[in-house]
């Protein structure tokens, strides 16, 4: 199992736990939300692993907790880049390759701010609503190559 993570502490743990149960894992430390940092994480899984037959897709945060009055915008776009664009690269990057191969599976992890209104969550809220509909387009563009997402 590869995992990328921005911070290596999580990244052992985790590693760690999975040994522990008996599995295989390999970090791999970056910005999820930088689409040439992702594209080198994608090569180096498949030359040192395999193909990546299941992306999971977890990034998330949340940076404030305030009313849209007094939200600073560049954290609220910070929690935009972050949901949403790390979901696009992850599935840009894989998909390409899965297309190639007839075959493979994709989750994004929406959570809850999706599913309505959320007071002091707008940017969170606002993320996870497209990482929705990226969802459901991807589905219907990659469904004919086998695909499942």
């Amino acid at each position: 199992m590869s995992l990328v993570s921005r911070t290596v502490s999580e990244l052992e743990v985790l590693a760690q736990e999975i040994l522990e149960a008996g599995g295989i894992a390999k970090g791999f430390v970056a910005d999820v939300s930088d689409l040439e940092q992702v594209c080198e994480i994608v090569a180096q899984v498949e030359d040192s692993m395999r193909p990546v037959d299941v992306l999971m897709n977890n990034a998330g945060v949340h940076n404030r907790f305030e009313p849209i009055w007094e939200i600073d915008s560049d954290q609220w776009w910070l929690d935009m880049t972050v949901n949403v664009r790390s979901v696009l690269n992850f599935c840009r990057e894989v998909s390409r390759r899965m297309v190639e191969r007839k075959d493979g599976r994709i989750i994004n992890m929406i959570g809850g701010g999706f599913s309505g209104p959320s007071p002091n969550m707008s940017g969170y809220g606002a993320s996870k609503t497209a990482v929705m509909r990226l969802t459901e387009t991807f589905t219907t563009e990659l469904t004919e190559h086998n695909v499942k997402v």
